[in-house]
């Protein structure tokens, strides 16, 4: 019996060896999308022991970011997940300050040439595209860095797209459709808008979401690939995702599931009961809310909707 063929618990789920899990996942052909959001925060409470006094710190906060991306996306790649999206570029992302925007614009053009990532890829067997209005300006150097590199696997065994858009996704994607209509003189199906949006005709919908302090949709979920995403925030980066909580994730997912053709009629009495207790002790009890605490806001995680300890002097 091969490992396809159970359902572990998830105390044997945590305790299997990254090729075990990545035998019980791959056959899924998982994509997963990533918010790397709240970089510089983690950054500043990590390496700072004061507040920064300057931006000084920015050079060392990019090239620790860029080595804890070939970290993640080794870590993904060998727990099994297919597809990995990364949005790197939106409208939103014009309001940061100056300074640390020059610093993102580089980041992403060093998605091309750090020599971390560009190993990453090659080990683990990633293709890695671009998508989104900005695509076109960093696919060739990142095609140049590959080859450079040295032979890539004849097929593929995971896809990496990083998202670039320098506004509202969906003017870009009203430009190829109105495109494709003056070619074939008629609307594009579904299917044929994301063959055209990531030159990939196998592409379906985003299967995972993890965010960043507070729930997600529309940012993180890659144009045209939304509808079927389930969504799981973290209350720290994304970027330092550990082995244990990508773990929690994909067991979650593929295994604490509802029978979308359950028949009430055949509930247990423990069924009852517990869905009656869970109700009750929870009808006010929201996801998502958040806490504002002096300049820096926090997701409010525990039942009190406070999980922050307070250390300010007394």
């Amino acid at each position: 019996m091969s490992l396809t063929d159970i359902v572990p618990s998830l105390d044997e789920f945590t305790q299997f060896s990254d090729e075990q899990v990545a035998e019980l996942v791959y056959p899924h052909q998982l994509g997963v999308s990533l918010l790397i959001n709240g970089t510089r925060r983690w950054y500043v409470s990590k390496y700072l022991s004061s507040p920064p006094e300057d931006d000084s710190y920015l050079l060392h906060y990019l090239q620790v970011v860029l080595e804890r991306l070939a970290e993640l996306f080794t870590l993904l790649a060998s727990h099994g997940v297919y597809r990995v999206f990364i949005p790197v570029y939106s409208e939103d992302q014009k309001q940061r300050h100056a300074t640390a925007h020059h610093y993102l614009m580089q980041g992403i053009a060093s998605l091309s040439s750090h020599p971390d990532l560009i190993a990453t890829y090659h080990q683990m067997g990633y293709d890695v595209r671009f998508y989104g209005d900005m695509a076109q300006h960093f696919r060739g150097d990142m095609e140049e860095a590959m080859n450079a590199a040295g032979p890539r696997r004849a097929q593929p065994r995971h896809y990496l797209y990083f998202g670039a858009n320098s506004g509202n996704p969906h003017n870009h994607l009203f430009e190829l459709v109105t495109q494709f209509g003056v070619i074939h003189n008629r609307p594009p199906t579904w299917e044929e808008m994301v063959e055209l949006y990531y030159e990939d005709a196998t592409m379906r919908p985003l299967d995972i979401l993890i965010g960043f302090n507070r729930i997600y949709a529309r940012m993180g979920v890659p144009t045209l690939l939304e509808g079927s995403e389930q969504i799981y925030t973290t209350l720290v980066t994304p970027l330092i995702l550990s082995r244990k909580s990508l773990r929690n994730i994909l067991y979650d997912h593929l295994f604490n599931q509802h029978d979308v053709g359950r028949d009430y009629k055949i509930m247990g009495e423990c069924d009852l009961n517990h869905l009656r207790d869970y109700y009750r002790s929870h009808e006010e009890t929201i996801i998502g809310l958040m806490q504002k605490r002096d300049n820096l806001v926090y997701a409010a995680y525990s039942p009190d909707s406070s999980g922050i300890p307070d250390r300010r002097p007394r």
